[in-house]
């Protein structure tokens, strides 16, 4: 079987598109998204596609792992190459994500990295307001401070490496999670 019309199997029975949250039904393990079906579960108790009652089903593990591994590139332009599953992260933290000012009777619109610049040329004195506000919660024990960086150029997530349960050290990926680099315990 090609890849292509594997990735049939994957796309919901409902909307058609790659299943969000893989489900598969108990009855004849026909895939949707699962907020399709919950959406379809809440008019009744009867499966979309073989119409058996009552309707069951449970994650798609294989077609959650086989979609989330599928290479996408960042909708917002920035040219980051990422899987599915990775997606997300990647747009919280994507520099080219689209921001409103949510200071008041202010309209910018832009990317992170003009909004980081809109805040310091047009709203100096709320940004001097927010980091005094800041500087009085006091910092986890054992964390770092987060470094201070200058208006208009790129600021750096600051995440420090921190301790799991284990006493493992546990030092962030690049989306975020923290790895400690242990076999795993299972």
């Amino acid at each position: 079987m090609e890849l292509e019309s594997a990735s049939a199997y994957l796309n919901c029975a409902i909307c058609m598109c790659a299943a969000e949250n893989a489900v598969e039904t108990s009855c004849c393990h026909s895939v949707f998204c699962e907020g399709c079906l919950d959406e379809v579960k809440g008019r009744g108790d009867t499966c979309p596609t073989c119409r058996n009652t009552p309707l069951q089903y449970n994650p798609s593990i294989l077609a959650r792992r086989m979609l989330g591994g599928q290479p996408v590139t960042c909708p917002y332009s920035c040219g980051e190459k990422t899987t599915r599953g990775e997606l997300e992260r990647h747009k919280a933290l994507c520099k080219n994500r689209p921001v409103k000012c949510n200071l008041e009777r202010c309209s910018f619109e832009g990317t992170q990295t003009q909004f980081f610049r809109h805040v310091c040329e047009a709203h100096p004195d709320a940004l001097l307001k927010f980091n005094d506000n800041a500087a009085q919660h006091v910092q986890p024990a054992g964390q770092e401070a987060a470094a201070s960086a200058s208006c208009g150029q790129d600021i750096e997530d600051p995440v420090v490496a921190r301790r799991n349960e284990k006493g493992d050290t546990a030092r962030p990926g690049r989306y975020g999670n923290f790895h400690c680099g242990q076999a795993l315990d299972f």
